[in-house]
């Protein structure tokens, strides 16, 4: 079956998308820009390299060479050089300390690498938004135009990196976190079971034609923090359907049945709904190596006690979608689940391909930090929850009829369904997360996720 033809105008992508970019004050979210572009279009090509020289001249320093990588473009190149050294020119006095000669640079010795490139006055200010994020400018720009919030609530939201009930030093018990086993176990036991019945199988490449329309989505709903880190993967040629796989036909290997089991501890021992978690009574602190080496170890006894178990973890890992993170792949579960309408567990296959591309966007700076905090779980899953929520949430608010049948593609249409908005979940990490992000606001918070800007969702120090 061939996948039916997708334009991305029929969805979300549609109230997102902007007018054409027009010469003066162009906004990218909280960013005002100036693009000037004075007659470009009509410069014989034999009067671009002069120009072009005097451009960068402006912005690398007069009579600085331009570097070989540039003289020797096609005239289309050196005319797109042109428009992108134009661009810098025209906002040179409105960030102060930013450095434009080591961006002139960099533009000058890789526009030929550039992938995907956009032609100025291109639809939605992808030109603006891809020049000045690859050279860094839009994402020192963001830093400066969010205010961090005031110590009040940056107290408040530090606070949330940690559980509730947390008590600063208090060493671990290790026989109290042995108490996590049976919770744990039981809770596997219920995913096992949920699965029990016939599975009837979709084709992975039913999950790539939608990877295509999500990846889309986001960087319509995301621009243009999804650009403000210098090698953003939408800006470096991520093909997102690319690194997809069918995870349900893979063996697992050792690390990851051990990293499952670690992310399902990390949920069943953080669960506060019925007063002090597991890992609070417990005195467990994930900043601590020795603490998370301790759970490891008893997890890993607990998985060697029985090929039952090994099984069944086996089971459980290749019917979870997970993301392999840095250049790795992203899994895909291609069964549905028994007992629930193929409509239903689409939408559900939809909101992990989200959380899954979250997981590939977030600032490396962010992932680093998670290592560092007592609950790494509000970083590591939370905030990725949170942008899934936003991002499904926009989908399912704008969302036509066609566009719907067509993320259902290949499920009859008497099992197709409508989507219903969702919240973030992973427990205790998700909540502490959706409160950060209401406390220091959308444009802090995207900030923080796609540029790094720690400061502005207050991560202890």
């Amino acid at each position: 079956m061939t996948s039916p033809e997708f334009s991305v105008q029929e969805s979300v992508v549609t109230a997102a998308q902007e007018t054409l970019p027009q010469e003066g004050v162009i906004q990218l979210g909280p960013v005002k820009i100036t693009a000037k572009y004075p007659e470009v279009d009509t410069l014989q090509d034999e009067r671009v390299p002069d120009l072009l020289a005097r451009m960068y001249g402006v912005l690398a320093g007069s009579g600085a060479p331009l570097p070989s990588a540039a003289a020797g473009l096609d005239p289309m190149g050196k005319r797109w050089l042109l428009y992108a050294l134009l661009l810098l020119v025209s906002n040179r006095d409105s960030l102060g300390g930013f450095d434009y000669a080591t961006a002139a640079k960099w533009l000058a010795g890789n526009v030929a690498a550039l992938e995907p490139i956009y032609q100025p006055r291109a639809r939605g200010k992808e030109f603006e938004v891809q020049v000045l994020g690859r050279t860094g400018w839009l994402g020192a720009a963001l830093r400066t135009a969010v205010t961090p919030a005031g110590r009040e609530t940056q107290e408040k939201m530090s606070a949330l990196y940690s559980a509730p009930g947390h008590q600063p030093g208090a060493l671990l018990d290790r026989p109290v976190l042995e108490k996590i086993v049976p919770p744990l176990e039981k809770a596997l036991i219920a995913e096992r079971t949920a699965w029990l019945g016939e599975r009837d199988h979709q084709p992975i490449e039913d999950l790539r034609f939608i990877a295509d329309f999500i990846q889309a989505a986001t960087w319509q709903v995301f621009k243009p923090y999804a650009a403000g880190r210098a090698d953003s993967p939408f800006v470096t040629g991520l093909k997102y359907r690319d690194r997809l796989y069918d995870k349900t036909a893979a063996m697992p290997t050792e690390e990851q049945l051990i990293g499952y089991l670690v992310n399902r501890a990390n949920v069943v021992g953080s669960d506060s709904t019925s007063g002090p978690s597991l890992f609070v009574q417990a005195g467990y602190d994930a900043a601590r190596t020795a603490d998370r080496e301790a759970l490891e170890q008893l997890l890993q006894t607990w998985l060697d006690r029985g090929d039952k178990r090994r099984g069944l973890i086996a089971f459980l890992v290749q019917h979870t979608g997970s993301n392999s993170h840095g250049l790795g792949g992203i899994g895909m579960v291609t069964e549905f689940r028994p007992n629930v309408a193929k409509g239903d567990w689409r939408w559900r296959n939809i909101r992990t391909m989200i959380h899954e591309l979250m997981h590939s966007l977030i600032h490396p700076y962010l992932v680093a930090e998670a290592l560092k905090i007592q609950a790494p779980q509000v970083i590591g899953e939370g905030f990725i929850e949170v942008m899934t929520r936003e991002l499904y949430n926009e989908l399912v608010g704008k969302m036509t009829t066609g566009a719907a049948g067509k993320l259902q593609f290949g499920i009859d249409q008497q099992d197709q369904t409508v989507p219903a908005r969702t919240e973030a979940g992973y427990g205790q990490a998700g909540k502490a997360a959706a409160d950060i992000f209401g406390l220091a606001g959308r444009d802090s918070f995207l900030t923080a996720f796609f540029v790094g800007a720690t400061d502005l969702v207050a991560v202890p120090a």
